[in-house]
């Protein structure tokens, strides 16, 4: 009983258990709130319809089919199963880096709200050099992706260097940060200067044909598989570099640098630390991680700047941070888990279950509900570890 108590009460058990018990409240919660809503015409049982959605969301994010009678797993169609699998893996790739993105500010203490706005950076960086620049095609693509890492990296230092030199709180910088990326990127430069009409010599661009060149062959993103499945090498890098930051962070002087300016600023100058500089360079690396996402998400699938490009990608890496625990390593499967729910999301609408898309924000929505009431779980986790014996003397050591 003492072993399972010390168990019950030990830091890495409550931090690696309480995601997965938000997430499975999360999906019970959907349930209900699907049921409950459901109209009075619908022509499956009442109850019936949160179970179908569930099974449309398994069949359009893992390429896997349940037979609502048997109950058993039945083998999709190849085509299916591959294209489900290939957009799980291409939002999976977007999402781990701007998770990695919130989770290295937040170990040094910063918020990064600006992901978003770091990702557009990004993203317009890598669909300019992706069309401008002629290179081979084995280094096109790398070229292209330092250069939108380091445009972004730039635009996230900006907010480091506001809260060093200013007080800025980053916060609020990053907010109005995005605003700027935000209109500056699709109110003007997709509209004006990068415009493909303009670009091309061919006129000047109306409202309605606002968006960049398409880019080069040669820029273009690996690709892993043959279609229908658009699985590239985006995954590989960003579960790499999931990877890179986990050494970085916890295995060098500099991440260690940079984790104790996020335990303690006063103590960290204390013990030699710079802080200011660990600071700008968070923000730094931040923002490169973000644009970075936002290089894979045009040189991968878009393949140029539209005048309205899907986003939300930024804004969800503070959620899969915080599901994360804001670990290197927590944001794989926190990212894989929301990035199947945004893949999945699509079959949601179809007949009979009609669903908005919106679904994907409500489980999200939830998810972080119950990861931010962790402390109930940590009191209730408590009383269990105290129902099951007195406190030992080794437990108070």
């Amino acid at each position: 009983m003492g072993r399972i108590r010390r168990v019950l009460l030990a830091e890495g058990f409550q931090s690696a258990t309480i995601p997965f018990v938000a997430v499975a409240l999360a999906v019970v919660t959907c349930y209900f709130v699907i049921g409950l809503t459901t109209p009075a015409n619908y022509p499956l049982p009442r109850w019936e319809r949160p179970k179908e959605a569930y099974r449309k969301l398994a069949e359009g994010s893992l390429g896997v089919k349940f037979d609502p009678v048997t109950k058993e797993v039945l083998p999709l169609d190849p085509i299916s199963k591959n294209r489900a699998l290939g957009e799980t893996a291409l939002k999976t790739a977007l999402l781990i880096l701007t998770g990695l993105s919130v989770a290295v500010a937040l170990r040094a203490g910063l918020f990064n709200i600006g992901a978003e706005g770091q990702f557009v950076v990004g993203a317009i960086t890598a669909a300019y050099f992706g069309w401008s620049l002629d290179l081979p095609s084995a280094v096109h693509p790398v070229v292209v992706m330092l250069l939108a890492m380091a445009a972004a990296g730039a635009y996230g230092a900006i907010a480091g260097l506001l809260k060093v030199w200013r007080g800025v709180h980053e916060v609020i910088s990053t907010i109005m940060l995005n605003w700027i990326a935000f209109h500056l990127v699709s109110e003007w430069l997709v509209t004006g200067p990068l415009n493909v009409k303009r670009l091309m010599g061919a006129g000047s661009p109306s409202v309605i044909e606002a968006g960049t060149p398409t880019i080069r062959d040669s820029a273009a993103l690996w690709t892993l598989f043959d279609p229908p499945n658009r699985m590239n090498a985006g995954i590989l890098i960003a579960g790499g570099l999931a990877v890179a930051a986990y050494v970085f962070l916890y295995w060098t002087r500099l991440g260690y640098e940079v984790r104790a300016v996020g335990s303690g600023p006063e103590a960290a100058r204390a013990a030699g630390i710079p802080v200011r500089r660990r600071t700008v360079l968070a923000m730094t690396l931040s923002g490169a991680l973000a644009g970075l996402a936002g290089a894979l998400y045009i040189l991968g699938t878009e393949r140029h700047y539209a005048g309205a490009v899907q986003g939300g990608y930024g804004f969800d890496g503070i959620a899969i941070s915080l599901l994360a625990a804001n670990h290197p390593l927590g944001v794989l499967p926190a990212a894989l888990f929301f990035g199947a729910v945004r893949a999945g999301v699509t079959r949601l609408q179809l007949a009979p279950v009609s669903i908005h898309k919106s679904f994907a924000d409500l489980l999200q929505g939830c998810t972080i509900l119950f990861v931010t009431a962790q402390y109930l779980f940590r009191m209730a986790i408590q009383r269990a570890a105290r129902a099951i014996g007195p406190e030992e003397e080794h437990d108070r050591a």
